[in-house]
């Protein structure tokens, strides 16, 4: 069934809406940068048209089909990129700062591997550095999902209260583990001679 011209006129309206909505104020796609979303709405704007001039008379065109089709975005175009990054060091003051993140990394080794992924702790903890990455390589993707800090504060809070209520283990640490463990390294080892 073939949609109407008003509906037709209306998607078409709605497409231009949301493609100037995301020049202007981006989205939050967690996989795809603006500009990568622009262009599907461009295209969804082209396919708009293509159905009115199939279906409708030449002279009976919607308004909003004789409206310039917008420009190819850039694919890595990213609106609002300062409040992003602003918003980005904003949360990770708070994860650093939360009482939850500090508890589990204080008490993140007192569990087995095995325990410790089932508890998620690398997981969680991934959240704190995967942003520290993102801010250092200009990610605003992955920034742009620590914009709502919010939630992730609750998965601190969430596996710090899992964390206290599982049973320390006893966890014999080998070299390799403790090596892992936040130990700086310092290059390598120093040549003996004998």
């Amino acid at each position: 069934m073939k949609k109407k011209k008003e509906d037709l006129g209306q998607s078409l309206c709605d497409e231009y809406a949301r493609w100037e909505h995301l020049n202007e104020y981006g989205g939050h796609d967690p996989f795809y940068s603006d500009g990568v979303n622009m262009n599907l709405v461009r295209n969804h704007i082209i396919y708009y048209k293509r159905q009115i001039k199939e279906s409708c008379d030449e002279g009976s065109y919607p308004d909003a089909y004789y409206r310039p089709l917008p420009p190819e975005a850039d694919h890595g175009y990213i609106a609002r990129k300062n409040e992003i990054l602003d918003n980005a060091k904003l949360s990770l003051e708070k994860y650093k700062t939360s009482e939850d993140y500090l508890y589990i990394l204080a008490h993140r080794y007192d569990f087995t591997e095995k325990t410790a992924s089932k508890l998620c702790i690398p997981n969680v903890l991934g959240y704190v550095t995967g942003l520290e990455d993102a801010i250092r390589d200009g990610d605003y993707i992955t920034m742009r999902r620590h914009e709502n800090y919010e939630s992730y504060l609750g998965s601190f809070r969430d596996l710090a209260g899992k964390m206290a209520q599982t049973p320390a283990e006893s966890v014999q640490m080998t070299f390799d583990s403790y090596a892992a463990a936040d130990v700086p390294n310092e290059g390598p080892a120093p040549q003996m001679t004998l």
